[in-house]
Formats: structure tokens, C-alpha cells, sequence
């Protein structure tokens, strides 16, 4: 009888039913390529952990991917370069952390997603992210200068045997793609806010967009030897106004703050649909917020006894 919440393709990949999250890849699956399918959405947490056997892997076009989970391809030591899909948004913790063959990784987008700790720790040494011309978001930093441990380059600086662009560049109707002008400066509204459980902020959004919220702590590292994320939390906007980010701590960070404050760096940034990305960043002190509990109400005293004679 068909399976009420999975399914499986002929390779033997699990997904759920409806084939838009990629849950398991199969560990000892001998061949060296996979071809991901149009509908999948998400490539859930450790997917392709281990596949050390993969080389390839593509991606259907259209593809629908939006999200690449938390260690997805970590230790894949055989995939050398990957081409990911325009829709892509957001790659979660540690995703490609090992892919020690890992050299190109290949962005059909203009927007550059949301890259989460460690996502491209431990792959190979002089590995590039190749963009178009005119992408936004892939902000450099670091002597070498680096984009979450990744060289940046054009595809038109590509070595000969290096990737080649997509067919089409998404925004090229003369063959030229155009140079986005210089950002505004992001407007931000208020100060953060700090609840018990997370760090929320607003900012002003000229137009559509991408936007971002993102806090790492200063001086604390974690087992990696890596700056410490507090939270990071991002949001689609389809018309300017104002919009409000909210981001959780995670059970790490929570642990951090029972033993005294943490100072971190809010990094707040807006990808607009076209035109360059603008962003803010402020230090803010993070303190653990007690949630007070109420007292429950004092039990009325015994009555007297009752007195015969």
C-alpha cells in the first residue's frame, strides 16, 4: 500500500509525499551523479551526509529550491562543484562543512542567500563562488577577501575547465548585464528588541526585496573555533513599507547567556529585486531575560474552630 507520508524515487531517495523535501539520500547508493527533481523545495538536515561516492549533482530546471538544510552535503568529500538554482534562499549550518573536493560553487541567482556558520568550512583550498555580473549580496571581507569562506569571482573570470554560466543571465535583454547603482543607506526603525527567547528588529524596505537579520557574537566561538551565531532570521517583502524580523537563539546561545551577558553584531541588510544591497550594523548586549513567574495566591488562613459549650 502506498505510504501516507513518504515517498521514494527510483534511486531509492526518500522524500516526503509530496516531493518537495528531500529527507535521506541513500549512503552506500554507488553511483557518482543525482539529479535533483524540479519540485523539491527543501534538502533536509544531513541529506547527503557521508555520500562520499557523489561527484555530480544537478538540479531540474525549473527548480524549486528555497532551502539546503543544516550539514546537508557535510563530509560529501567527492562533489567538486555545484550549481544551485536561482530560487535558493537560505543554507543552513555546516551544509558543505567537509566536502573537501568542494572548488565551485556556481549561483544562478542576482541575489546572494542567506549563508549560515560553518556552510562552506573544511572544503577545498582557493574555493570560489562564481556569480553574474551585477549579483548582489556576495559582500567580501578578510585578507584574502572572502564571502563566507569563499573566494568570489565572475563567471566571465572562469578557468577554461571551470563553470559555465547558465544559458540565460535572468536579467540580460541586450546581452549586458546591468551594473546595480550605489545602495541608500538602510533605514532602521527603533532599537532592537530583546524578549526571552530572541531579538527582534525593524527596518524600512524601499520596494520588493529580500530582507535579512543576522547576530553574531563577539568573541565567543564554538567548538569549530568559529564566531558564535546568536540568530539569523530573513523575509521576502513584495512592496516597500516597514518590516519587522524576528530571530530565536538557539539552545547554545541560550546556555551562553545563563552565565552573563553576550556582546554581538546585529547585521541588518536589504537585497532589493534589482539595484544593490544596503545594510546596518550596530553591537547590541545580550542579556538573559527571565520570565517572571507569578506567585500563586496566598491560601486563606484556617478557620477557627468551632467552639460548643
Amino acid at each position: 500500500a502506498d505510504n501516507a507520508a513518504y515517498s521514494s524515487d527510483a534511486e531509492g531517495v526518500l522524500f516526503n509525499k509530496a516531493k518537495t523535501t528531500l529527507i535521506q539520500y541513500p549512503r552506500g547508493r554507488v553511483a557518482t551523479s543525482y539529479a535533483v527533481p524540479g519540485s523539491v523545495e527543501t534538502i533536509g538536515r544531513s541529506a547527503f551526509i557521508t555520500a562520499t561516492r557523489l561527484v555530480t549533482l544537478s538540479f531540474a530546471s525549473p527548480s524549486a529550491l528555497k532551502t539546503i538544510g543544516p550539514s546537508a552535503f557535510e563530509s560529501a568529500t567527492s562533489l567538486a562543484s555545484i550549481v544551485l538554482p536561482s530560487a535558493l534562499e537560505t543554507i543552513g549550518n555546516a551544509a558543505f562543512y567537509g566536502a573537501t573536493a568542494l572548488a565551485r560553487v556556481c549561483f544562478e541567482g542576482l541575489a546572494a542567500p542567506i549563508v549560515e556558520d560553518e556552510a562552506f568550512a573544511e572544503v577545498a583550498s582557493g574555493a570560489t563562488a562564481y556569480r553574474y555580473p551585477g549579483a548582489t549580496g556576495f559582500t567580501t571581507a578578510g585578507s584574502p577577501p572572502k564571502w563566507n569562506g569563499l573566494l568570489v569571482a565572475d563567471y566571465s573570470t572562469a578557468p577554461a575547465d571551470g563553470p559555465s554560466p547558465p544559458a540565460a543571465v535572468p536579467t540580460a535583454t541586450s546581452g549586458v548585464t546591468p551594473v546595480p547603482a550605489a545602495a541608500p543607506p538602510l533605514s532602521r526603525v527603533g532599537q532592537p528588541e530583546q524578549t526571552a527567547g530572541g531579538l527582534s528588529a525593524t527596518i524600512v524596505a524601499t520596494g520588493p526585496g529580500q530582507v535579512r537579520m543576522r547576530v553574531v557574537a563577539n568573541g565567543a566561538r564554538t567548538w569549530r573555533a568559529v564566531p558564535l551565531a546568536v540568530c539569523t532570521a530573513s523575509k521576502r517583502v513584495t512592496k516597500a513599507g516597514r518590516v519587522t524580523l524576528t530571530c530565536s537563539y538557539s539552545k547554545s546561545v541560550r546556555t551562553r547567556l545563563a552565565k552573563g551577558p553576550l556582546k554581538a553584531t546585529l547585521v541588518l541588510s536589504f537585497a532589493p529585486v534589482s539595484g544593490a544591497v544596503s545594510s546596518a550594523t550596530s553591537l547590541v548586549t545580550i542579556k538573559r531575560i527571565r520570565i517572571a513567574t507569578p506567585k500563586p495566591a496566598a491560601s486563606p488562613g484556617a478557620l477557627p474552630s468551632r467552639v460548643t459549650g
